[in-house]
């Protein structure tokens, strides 16, 4: 969780607009570069001003999405109202909701004990309360969460 945090906070004294961040067990799939691309000129099209996408999935979609949140639902993703975070292996969020995330995660020391994910999931809720947040999960991810599928021995494993 800290090295995510340390990320969010060098990529708010930046000036970009959006930040992927990569635990070391994401891999890169054959169409991978071609599908990121597909992404990136849909962006704008998805009109969201806070969005997290989830890029290596990990868990069942049927067991991390609420059915009544999904906003959208086509062949190749699911744009869900609010944060449902899959396992936090790879992730493009917009600076907005980092911002947010970030403001949200220094009201509370509580908040350092939680694995990043359950950390994001629980600081989406209680931003939700004030903003429209979203989170965009791929039927098939763009990355391969290499722990969930056993090429790569989790560090918890040790």
């Amino acid at each position: 969780t800290k090295k995510h945090i340390r990320a969010w906070e060098h990529f708010l004294k930046s000036k970009k607009d959006l930040i992927f961040v990569f635990e070391d067990d994401a891999i890169c799939k054959n169409d991978t570069e071609e599908r990121l691309k597909d992404l990136f000129s849909r962006l704008k099209s998805f009109n969201l001003n806070n969005f997290f996408i989830d890029l290596a999935g990990g868990l069942n979609l049927e067991h991390i999405i609420p059915p009544r949140t999904i906003k959208k639902c086509d062949d190749e993703l699911i744009i869900l109202t609010g944060i449902y975070t899959n396992t936090a292996c790879g992730y493009l969020v917009n600076r907005n909701l980092i911002k947010l995330f970030y403001d949200e995660y220094q009201k509370t020391k509580s908040n350092k004990y939680f694995p990043i994910d359950h950390l994001i999931n629980k600081l989406g809720l209680n931003i939700k309360k004030n903003h429209y947040i979203y989170s965009i999960h791929f039927h098939n991810p763009l990355f391969t969460h290499g722990s969930f599928k056993g090429n790569i021995k989790s560090w918890q494993n040790y």
